[in-house]
């Protein structure tokens, strides 16, 4: 069950009501995109990176339940691993748990820099 994400329809009210035979076609227009973007520098090593690929799991899996597209970025000095929301959610989360530490501490003039050029999975 989604904790960010509305599932609950037994209530009283105009506005509740139990999805019908048009969800998906509003769900196709109006649904979400989510980039989850992981820090894989040197200072992630150990017990953070860990803990961050665990809830980047959990995140995903709440995320795609809830009918988003979700892809995945994982950064540290330069973009290491680009996997977009095109991609099935089994890979990205693959991709997730594949993480490790990769270069050095980040310079956000890299990541300024890298957010102009096109990202490919790598």
């Amino acid at each position: 069950m989604s904790t960010w994400v509305r599932k609950n329809f037994d209530g009283i009210g105009v506005t509740q009501s139990p999805p019908g035979p048009h969800l998906a076609a509003l769900q196709s227009r109006y649904g979400g995109t989510v980039l989850l973007c992981i820090d894989v520098s040197g200072s992630m090593s150990g017990k953070r990176l860990r803990q961050a690929v665990d809830g980047g799991v959990a995140f995903l899996d709440e995320a795609a339940n809830a009918h988003y597209r979700c892809g995945l970025v994982l950064w540290s000095d330069r973009v290491d691993r680009y996997l977009g929301p095109d991609q099935p959610h089994a890979r990205v989360v693959r991709g997730l748990r594949g993480a490790s530490i990769h270069g050095d501490e980040p310079d956000p003039r890299t990541a300024q820099v890298q957010g102009r050029v096109r990202l490919h999975d790598r």
